[in-house]
């Protein structure tokens, strides 16, 4: 996990602060989320953050705080469970895509 933040995933996910028992799955998915974007996008956070005076472009950070939360959703049997990554997070990423 590079660019996220333990607290923001909390946040995104709704679990409370103090909660420590998943921050090691939090961080796991969180650095998933992170790389599945690089992935998609085919460029890397490193780079856009770059760009960004060292921070990721909101659109991004937001695609991965979604993606993240949407994989602990999966994890922990939630309503993400057999449905499909939410199209808001691909539209936010083809917003930085590079295409060759």
């Amino acid at each position: 996990m590079r660019y996220l933040t333990i607290n923001e995933i909390k946040q995104q996910s709704i679990i409370d602060k103090s909660f420590k028992d998943d921050d090691e799955l939090l961080c796991a998915l969180a650095t998933a989320a992170e790389d599945s974007l690089e992935q998609e996008m085919d460029i890397s956070l490193d780079e856009l953050a770059e760009a960004n005076d060292g921070e990721l472009p909101n659109p991004i950070r937001q695609a991965a705080l979604m993606l993240a939360d949407y994989l602990y959703s999966v994890e922990r049997g939630g309503s993400g469970t057999g449905a499909e990554v939410p199209e808001v997070v691909y539209r936010l990423c083809r917003l930085y895509r590079k295409y060759n």
